[in-house]
């Protein structure tokens, strides 16, 4: 009995368990995306972004590669890669032409403020709380 074909399809891929591990994929990311939403979405309202959202992909590369010398035979290679959101990056400003190649930031660091505006800190660099007079201490790099 001959065997028939059809054109390859993400349903054919893996005789279509590739198809529902898309599907699962895209579950997974879909529900970082939420997360990200939830847990970033008030600071990005109040940097002035538009709106709380996310972007999420999921790719699919399909590779087909000649698997002899008749060229009919070809093994394919399909993979997923999702990719989930990452944290919001980090926007602050600094001053030019202070030091000689190199951009300057306020003494506590750098924050969103521009760097001509001061702010109240110790020798140290620590911040103080306008509110209650005490400096702050620094966040250490293990939290």
């Amino acid at each position: 009995m001959p065997q028939t074909y059809r054109p390859m399809t993400l349903e054919t891929i893996d005789e279509g368990r590739f198809l529902v591990a898309v599907e699962e994929d895209l579950a997974v990311v879909q529900a970082a995306m939420l997360k990200h939403v939830e847990r970033y979405g008030g600071e990005k309202r109040a940097r002035n972004v538009e709106g709380a959202k996310a972007k999420l992909t999921v790719t699919i590369e399909i590779v087909a590669r000649a698997a002899g010398d008749d060229d009919v035979d070809y093994d394919v290679v399909a993979k997923i890669v999702p990719t989930i959101p990452h944290r919001l990056p980090v926007v602050g400003k600094a001053q030019a032409d202070l030091f000689d190649g190199a951009l300057a930031v306020k003494k506590s660091g750098m924050n969103r403020d521009s760097p001509r505006q001061g702010r109240l800190t110790t020798d140290d660099g620590r911040v103080v709380d306008p509110e209650t007079g005490e400096a702050r201490e620094r966040p250490s790099a293990n939290q």
